[in-house]
């Protein structure tokens, strides 16, 4: 090495003797022809990308990047940049679904707001259905007079699945498919909205870019720092953050009010509590399953 050398005008001293194969790399020491390289199915990451670059391998069959059509429906929504009138609130879920599904990878196409109106919706989810391979609308499946998404669906010859959750927030909720693409039909509560999406619409979106491990929804359990409540009728999601205390996963239910529309103590969230049917209380130090979003 030449750092264990040292240069005196034409004279090298070398000051550590080298020991026998010493800094010899031969061929076959890291990889031997006719092994696997690479698993199908994993991300293509930095140290990914550098191995195929050694292997001169410059063109490799990928799974393309899958496309989500995101839309919200309502009359009463504006986009942010509008002044708010009565009656009306700002649509926030096709900005948080947006940026989610470019986390995970995937392609957006947004298609905006889309009034309580039959034919736009129809038009809407049309275009959609053909355009991408996951739409996630938001809003317009509960049993509202206006909620026409899945009567929509259904002259469109998707096949539902289901048409709601036994899971608080997240009630309503449809899935649906069609040849060539999938429908998440979201609620319109924005909490409601991001809750469903981390624990139906993420996995989906993982499996459909090509991974073959690593995209179920991660369920772990850890003590609860909290004091955790349900009514019990229905599989309840808490929102709140994983601590590390003392080389200890807890979960900490996040502070204030956990209402559906309340987005403001959603931030920072990293995790969700999960209160199966019939659990009506989990006590601080007691074991908790929880779900990680972060």
């Amino acid at each position: 090495m030449q750092e264990k050398t040292n240069l005196q005008e034409n004279y090298v001293s070398i000051l550590t003797a080298p020991q026998p194969q010493e800094f010899v790399r031969h061929q076959g020491d890291f990889y031997q022809a006719g092994k696997e390289l690479l698993p199908a199915g994993i991300p293509l990451n930095a140290s990914e990308i550098a191995i195929l670059a050694a292997a001169q391998l410059h063109k490799i069959n990928v799974f393309r990047r899958p496309r989500v059509a995101i839309f919200s429906s309502g009359d009463e929504l504006v986009t942010p940049e509008q002044t708010l009138k009565p009656g009306q609130i700002v649509d926030s879920n096709q900005y948080a679904l947006a940026a989610l599904v470019r986390e995970l990878g995937a392609e957006v196409l947004m298609l905006g707001i889309v009034k309580d109106d039959q034919t736009a919706l129809t038009e809407t989810i049309n275009y959609a259905i053909n355009n991408s391979d996951i739409v996630l609308s938001s809003g317009g499946v509960s049993v509202g007079d206006y909620d026409y998404i899945d009567n929509i669906l259904a002259s469109l010859e998707a096949e539902i699945h289901f048409r709601s959750v036994q899971m608080r927030p997240g009630k309503p909720l449809t899935f649906a498919t069609f040849p060539n693409s999938l429908y998440f039909g979201l609620p319109g509560n924005p909490v409601s909205a991001l809750v469903t999406f981390w624990r139906f619409v993420q996995p989906t979106i993982k499996k459909l870019s090509g991974l073959n491990k690593g995209w179920e929804a991660k369920f772990i359990k850890v003590k609860s720092h909290s004091e955790l409540k349900s009514n019990g009728k229905m599989e309840t999601y808490i929102w709140g953050k994983l601590n590390l205390n003392a080389g200890i996963y807890e979960f900490q239910q996040t502070s204030g009010n956990l209402n559906s529309g309340n987005l403001i103590n959603l931030a920072q969230t990293n995790a969700l509590a999960v209160l199966p049917v019939g659990k009506t209380l989990i006590l601080p130090g007691e074991e908790t399953l929880v779900l990680q979003i972060g």
